[in-house]
């Protein structure tokens, strides 16, 4: 189990310093304008203070948070009355990282507006870099009563309770950020950890109860398969068959593995006893009818495949295998459909281009000689446009790559 525990352990949320200013001021900016709104109505600002503001309001945007305080400093000054001042400054001075004056300065703008948006949120940000975690907690879950909708607002509460090791609340408050912000990346960077730190501790509790378990075994073995290291996987899958023989799962789970491995045989023996244990599995009856087409058990394969087609009619890899299968047994007619059938499911997979291919093929030797054009035609279509598909990926993750690094030299 300690290996498990060294494998979890990685250590706590912003420590780097370029990533902590890039989601800040992700974070932060948008805010900034909002004093701005109705600076002409307001009675409690001067037009040299309003003048003060729209300058530092320009030097956050350009990343001059020493700037902006100076002039935001001065609207407190000249209008001591306006909330919105001591709140921009309370955003500057925490991007300085003075967290002890951002703090005086959100409490400042709270006191003049109670119900300042943000207000809140920011000064718990301040309190949790001084590691002031009760306090920032209190802050922050004044801001989710104030703004519910708010997806930053639930995030932060979740790091502040990952700060208090308070792991099931934070994945609750996590949860609700990623429903209102499905897409934001830090969201859901944060929840991913929240719930891998309520698994660390299931599986610490677990090795407590009965550290001897094949449960102990197996989630070893998932996390091994997980980091890549798969010989370390079988090892732990073979502990825990061997402590529960008969348990669903884990000749499936070792047959993964072993496929992993490109070792096909011990992933056919492996499969072909979970279909002895379970013989309803689809997915193990499934594994095993593939991996016998790929070893040329085509005879044995074809019954597998067929049952797994009649349960679940959809299976696209079972369509394409069998397909392979009565390929190879010389039965072209059957073939044929089952490439069809592999394409209708799926038509814009890899397997649906595999099967054009193999189409092709087929229609040669049979003298189709149109139907074969036809084929790799489609074939050669479907690969451009999933190279193309690629291509732009790697472009995507090239740019954030780059963007990552130029975080870091900022650092």
């Amino acid at each position: 189990m300690q290996r498990m525990r060294r494998m979890f352990r990685k250590g706590r949320f912003y420590t780097r310093a370029a990533y902590r200013l890039r989601l800040f001021q992700a974070l932060c900016l948008p805010f900034l304008l909002l004093p701005l709104i109705g600076l002409a109505q307001s009675r409690t600002i001067t037009p040299a203070a309003e003048q003060e503001m729209r300058l530092g309001t320009d030097a956050m945007h350009q990343g001059n948070p020493d700037e902006a305080s100076r002039h935001f400093a001065e609207v407190t000054r000249l209008s001591p009355q306006f909330a919105g001042g001591h709140f921009n400054l309370g955003l500057a001075r925490e991007q300085q990282g003075k967290y002890e004056e951002s703090i005086s300065a959100f409490h400042s703008a709270l006191k003049l507006n109670p119900g300042l948006r943000g207000a809140h949120m920011f000064l718990g940000i301040a309190y949790y870099r001084l590691n002031d975690y009760p306090h920032a907690l209190e802050a922050i879950q004044r801001e989710v009563k104030v703004s519910p909708h708010d997806p930053k607002a639930f995030m932060w509460e979740g790091i502040i309770e990952l700060g208090m090791d308070k792991s099931e609340l934070a994945a609750e408050s996590l949860d609700q950020a990623a429903k209102l912000a499905p897409q934001d990346i830090d969201i859901l960077y944060h929840r991913g950890r929240a719930h891998l730190l309520v698994s660390k501790d299931s599986y610490d509790e677990m090795y407590k109860v009965d550290p001897n378990s094949f449960r102990v075994h197996e989630v070893l073995a998932q996390a091994y398969a997980e980091s890549g290291r798969s010989m370390d996987a079988v090892a732990e899958y073979q502990a825990a068959i061997k402590l529960a023989p008969d348990e669903p799962g884990l000749y499936l789970k070792l047959g993964d593995v072993y496929l992993e491995l490109t070792q096909l045989e011990k992933a056919e023996d492996a499969y072909a006893s979970e279909v002895h244990r379970d013989p309803h599995n689809m997915t193990a009856l499934y594994s095993l009818g593939s991996v016998r087409v790929q070893r040329a058990h085509y005879e044995e394969a074809v019954p597998l495949l067929r049952e797994v087609l009649a349960s679940i009619p959809e299976n696209t890899g079972a369509h394409y295998y069998l397909a392979i299968a009565y390929t190879n047994l010389g039965q072209n007619i059957p073939a044929e459909e089952q490439f069809k059938q592999a394409i209708a499911s799926s038509p814009r997979s890899e397997l649906a281009q595999q099967s054009y291919y193999q189409l092709s093929r087929l229609y040669r030797s049979m003298q189709r000689m149109d139907d074969f054009r036809t084929a790799i035609a489609q074939f050669q279509q479907l690969k451009e446009e999933r190279d193309s598909e690629k291509s732009r990926k790697l472009e995507e993750r090239m740019k954030a790559h780059k963007e990552a690094g130029k975080d870091s030299a900022e650092k």
